[in-house]
């Protein structure tokens, strides 16, 4: 299958079989024209339009993104409002007193100690 130049144009070229390229048979009428309507963008009337709601890509990304973004708007908060929390919030520190009682590290490790000290010996016995 070799080409070669359209004999009336002899620009164009054609496959072997045929008699004349596209351009000459729209010309002569032998060939309907077929227009190609492109959709542009409704909103930015610049882009084509991907799909049929009439937005180009671009458009259509950032029209999910607000409606994203309304959606957590609209969402009801789940966050509890406890004191304590608002304390935390507010950036103030909460007293020792609002803590409960203050262990002292060194308390704590002897009592942990005593108590491996216990479990030893109780193991020791069996």
């Amino acid at each position: 299958m070799a080409l070669i130049k359209c004999p009336r144009c002899e620009l164009n070229y054609i496959k072997e079989y045929e008699e004349l390229c596209s351009v000459c048979r729209r010309e002569m009428g032998l060939e309907p024209f077929v227009e190609v309507v492109i959709d542009l963008c409704s909103e930015c009337n610049e882009a084509p339009a991907v799909d049929e709601s009439g937005l180009c890509a671009h458009c259509l990304r950032e029209m999910e993104k607000l409606e994203m973004l309304e959606r957590m708007n609209d969402a009801p908060d789940t966050v509890d409002d406890d004191d304590d929390d608002d304390d935390m919030l507010d950036g103030e520190k909460l007293e020792n007193d609002d803590m409960g009682s203050k262990v002292d590290d060194e308390d704590f490790i002897d009592e942990l100690d005593d108590d491996d000290k216990e479990d030893d010996e109780e193991e020791n016995d069996m």
